[in-house]
């Protein structure tokens, strides 16, 4: 299976994404090329259309974006209190309205119309944006 269509599975269930990749010691996907993950409030944008990171609290999180469909994931390894929380730009250049999960988020756009998605970790967090 290509990595990518691995993502893509693995995204369309966020929270069991991060905890399997927690359990088989999978490394994290880089931010962008020689860059550390973000910090709990530094923004920060990707340099693909997945994204993973870690807050200060412990726990990891993780963004998924294509032309249809943006998540956010969280996983169960840390002590943050923050949900998941995900909103998409589309074709109109008109940005959603936040939407947030205990443990994962999504957004679907039938129309493909999503082109840049913004994930965080917390309501009060920087978002990290991902483009599809």
């Amino acid at each position: 299976m290509s990595t990518v269509v691995r993502r893509c599975s693995l995204a369309l269930a966020a929270a069991a994404m991060l905890t399997g990749m927690a359990a088989t010691g999978a490394a994290a996907a880089p931010v962008a090329a020689g860059s550390s993950p973000p910090a709990a409030t530094a923004p920060d944008t990707a340099a693909s259309n997945y994204v993973q990171w870690k807050r200060l609290c412990g726990t990891t999180y993780a963004g998924y974006v294509e032309s249809g469909k943006a998540l956010t994931g969280k996983a169960d390894d840390g002590s943050c209190d923050g949900h998941a929380w995900v909103r998409v730009k589309y074709k109109t250049g008109n940005w959603s309205a936040w939407k947030s999960g205990a443990t994962s988020v999504k957004i679907d756009s039938p129309g493909n119309n999503i082109v840049a998605a913004q994930h965080k970790g917390c309501g009060s967090c920087d978002p990290i944006t991902t483009e599809p």
